[in-house]
């Protein structure tokens, strides 16, 4: 069966966690009205990207995130976040939220320089097999931004069974061409379709955010893209039966 996937973009506000849950709670239901299955949403998105700068973070448990529960719990949401662990070490991490539960899925790997100091790497390449995609056939490879840039990442989960990957990303202004090349290398190493949302607007450095969130097919071909649109969303229907299936594109 087919999996309809949409991925997101929306300006946020660094540690502006209501306005920002606000915001994702909108996409979600937008994506809902397009029908889509799953909404993906950019890094660190619930609390704004900012390593260094920002002092929120949001589990699973915040109560903050009752307006996104209540959204449109039928679609599943993978949202960015920062995520403060017991041990008061801080992850940039993914969250599942669906039927008015959210759920930590997922720790980014591969921090880079300016994150290192303020951010823990995950432990390892994750597979998410949920519930909500059961009778899709589908199982979602995730990665959080650089974790894209490294091909031993999406062929892990490859390997594990992934039938589509995931992206949660932020690149900034000026990188639009590497991150298009970033998603089509690893569509066509991994014979896995792309979802990758990707921030958009003003960054907390100035520089700003490309946004372009988009899903790609195996063979690299762009099968719908939010371009600079602020609120934007992309939405594709992909194929369950395997990882060299045809993807068939929707309209934004």
């Amino acid at each position: 069966m087919t999996l309809r996937v949409a991925a997101g973009q929306a300006t946020t506000v660094v540690d502006d966690v209501a306005g920002n849950v606000a915001v994702a709670a909108a996409l979600t239901r937008r994506a809902a009205t397009a029908v889509a299955q799953v909404l993906v949403l950019p890094e660190a998105f619930l609390v704004g990207y900012a390593p260094g700068a920002g002092r929120e973070a949001v589990g699973e448990h915040d109560v903050r995130l009752v307006p996104l529960l209540r959204a449109a719990p039928e679609v599943l949401v993978l949202v960015g976040t920062v995520r403060a662990r017991p041990d008061g070490v801080r992850t940039l991490a993914l969250l599942a939220v669906h039927d008015g539960r959210a759920e930590h899925v997922y720790d980014k790997v591969h921090v880079d320089a300016d994150e290192a100091p303020h951010y823990a790497a995950g432990g390892g390449a994750v597979v998410l097999d949920h519930p909500a995609l059961a009778t899709s056939g589908h199982r979602l490879g995730l990665a959080v931004c650089a974790d894209a840039n490294e091909p031993a990442h999406v062929a892990a989960c490859a390997e594990a069974g992934a039938t589509a990957y995931v992206v949660s990303s932020a690149w900034f202004a000026g990188r639009e061409e590497a991150r298009d090349a970033t998603f089509a290398a690893r569509a066509r190493e991994s014979g896995l379709p792309v979802v990758a949302a990707v921030a958009t607007g003003e960054s907390y450095d100035g520089r700003g955010f490309t946004g372009g969130s988009c899903v790609v097919a195996p063979d690299a071909r762009v099968l719908g893209s939010a371009g600079r649109t602020d609120p934007g969303l992309a939405v594709a229907d992909i194929a369950g039966s395997d990882p060299s299936r045809e993807v068939t594109p929707r309209g934004k």
